[in-house]
């Protein structure tokens, strides 16, 4: 799916496997770093939900939102992949390194950056590129208005591909209703809502 985005990365680092079927229909977990225990148990629970059915689970590998999401598809002993903006060899925060390993276990963690590259406020962004690059539709589960997690959002909508808002928890926000008159962005509220509109988008293609 990387062939089809704009300027695509010439070359991947990976820890783990490529290539299992699953990945063919994965969804994007992805929302704040200073996510309310609200928003972990929801991400957690879509996750082992959506990856229980056959999905992969990507997202970036940040504290809140994102380990949330692998954590969830890790406990239901299902596959995720972790997309990460520093070399394959460091690991940001550090309080994720176990979480690192055991993702790389079951899934992998993918980097387009060399060994050795440290974080920075550029390489999260192009992190986002390939976020959404490997997906077939976004879920937003927390987040603010101004937030990385919109470029990741944003440039699904680019690829045409759905973004799915979490409505208990984003619902209210003036700018997410606003946003979600966007073409392709859609409320959700529960995992099988989030299901029914990522196996939509899989079987239109």
């Amino acid at each position: 799916m990387l062939r089809s985005i704009e300027d695509p990365p010439p070359h991947l680092y990976v820890r783990g496997s490529l290539g299992h079927p699953c990945d063919e229909s994965s969804l994007a977990i992805v929302g704040s770093r200073d996510a309310t225990a609200e928003g972990i148990r929801v991400a957690e629970a879509v996750a082992g939900h959506v990856a229980s059915l056959g999905h992969t689970i990507v997202s970036g590998l940040a504290a809140g939102i994102d380990a949330a999401a692998h954590r969830g598809a890790l406990a239901t002993n299902c596959r995720t992949i972790a997309v990460i903006g520093t070399g394959v060899d460091r690991i940001y925060p550090a309080a994720n390194a176990a979480l690192r390993d055991r993702i790389a276990e079951r899934g992998a963690v993918i980097s387009q950056f060399e060994l050795g590259q440290p974080p920075s406020k550029t390489t999260f962004p192009a992190r986002n590129v390939l976020i959404a690059g490997l997906t077939r539709a976004s879920l937003l589960v927390e987040l603010t208005e101004r937030s990385g997690t919109r470029i990741e959002a944003t440039i699904a909508q680019e690829q045409g591909k759905p973004v799915l808002l979490w409505e208990p928890l984003l619902g209210h926000l003036p700018w997410a209703r606003s946003y979600a008159a966007e073409s392709l962005v859609h409320f959700v509220d529960s995992a099988a809502s989030v299901v029914q509109a990522l196996e939509a988008t899989v079987a239109a293609t």
